[in-house]
């Protein structure tokens, strides 16, 4: 298991959750939102191997203004 940029995924694999510098980015975006809609987990969350960035960005959704 490894992280890598989205446009490195090798042919025939997947990937299974977002990075840390994805999840930076939703939480720069979450920052300065006044609406959040959440239609779900970012990755295989159900297994906790890949559930770090689903995590990540529910706690900056948790420090937002407004929430």
């Amino acid at each position: 298991m490894s992280t890598v940029p989205v446009d490195t995924v090798a042919d025939g694999l997947l990937a299974r959750d977002v990075g840390p510098a994805t999840a930076r980015e939703f939480a720069e975006a979450i920052s300065g939102s006044k609406t959040v809609f959440w239609n779900g987990p970012l990755g295989l969350a159900e297994d906790p191997r890949f559930a770090e960035g689903t995590r990540s960005v529910l706690a900056s959704l948790a420090q937002a203004p407004g929430v």
